[in-house]
């Protein structure tokens, strides 16, 4: 069985890794399109979502599950009311898109150097007592932390598309999304939506990041890897493209674990960003671009 089940843990690994990373994708692509700025505060609020899974399931012993939904409900709040305090008006009548994206960098400095003064600066964990042998298949294992990532990230994704493009709401998300101003014009509250857009965006954000907290550590500074991995890949998955988010973060997770069995677990980063180079040699726009007609 000699190469088989490497190459079965490899998927085992990768797939719950690329579900995670398309989650957090798919946060940010809501509210890239919606807003019109990359809002780099999106790795902090998911930095924040796992230290409030952690406070809630560890300090105050509320029971797993209502944890984290209770904290992906919290730091879909807060992502709202971020958007309410500091882009009441979004571009063409308000701030630039430059002032919006240094504003929000200036948020995730405040957030990134509070997290450390309330939780302290110690890796946390919330895995205790939680981690067990797996699930044997093929010859390798799978978590259950995992299977819940791979569950979870299927019904999310598939929920998504089926909200923004088979519903009125998704319908006025489409509309604000290529003109604000007629999209005001027609009736639709811009306002509103972008800010329940910044609620979706940073919910889906914090359920990656309780999701991946199960798995690994927690840390004040996990929250910048998954902001890079996410812009990743929504460039490689086509900018606006939820399909092409979702394919690239799938990507990426099996990528890194091809990575790490190959060459070692210090190239992981490098394989990503060189993939994200080779997809931009091959489509400069990103797999399902707008030029390909797929905005799925």
């Amino acid at each position: 069985m000699g190469l088989a089940a490497p190459l079965v843990q490899v998927w085992l690994n990768g797939v719950p890794a690329g579900g995670a990373y398309s989650l957090a994708a798919l946060g940010f692509i809501v509210i890239y399109r919606a807003a019109g700025f990359l809002h780099f505060a999106h790795g902090s609020l998911y930095t924040l979502a796992a230290y409030l899974f952690f406070g809630l399931w560890s300090i105050a012993r509320v029971p797993m599950v209502a944890a984290l939904g209770l904290a992906v409900v919290l730091t879909a709040g807060a992502g709202a009311l971020l958007d309410m305090s500091l882009h009441p008006h979004l571009p063409s009548r308000g701030p630039s898109p430059l002032v919006l994206l240094l504003a929000s960098i200036g948020v995730a400095t405040v957030i990134q150097n509070l997290l450390p003064i309330v939780f302290g600066d110690a890796t946390l964990t919330v895995r205790r007592g939680f981690v067990g042998a797996g699930y044997l298949v093929g010859g390798a294992r799978i978590a259950g932390a995992q299977v819940a990532t791979i569950v979870v990230a299927g019904i999310l994704c598939a929920a998504l598309w089926v909200t923004i493009y088979r519903t009125r709401i998704g319908l006025a998300f489409r509309a604000i999304s290529v003109d604000r101003e007629l999209g005001d014009l027609s009736g639709i509250s811009a306002a509103r939506v972008t800010t329940l857009s910044f609620a979706v965006g940073s919910g889906l954000a914090a359920v990656s990041a309780c999701l991946t907290a199960l798995q690994f550590d927690i840390t004040p500074g996990m929250g910048m890897p998954a902001l890079l991995v996410a812009l990743v890949a929504m460039i490689a998955g086509g900018r606006e493209s939820l399909v092409g988010a979702v394919l690239a973060g799938l990507g990426i997770g099996l990528l890194e674990n091809v990575a790490s069995l190959v060459v070692g677990a210090r190239w992981q980063e490098a394989a990503v960003y060189g993939l994200l180079l080779g997809v931009l040699l091959v489509r400069p726009l990103g797999l399902l671009s707008r030029s390909s007609g797929r905005l799925g």
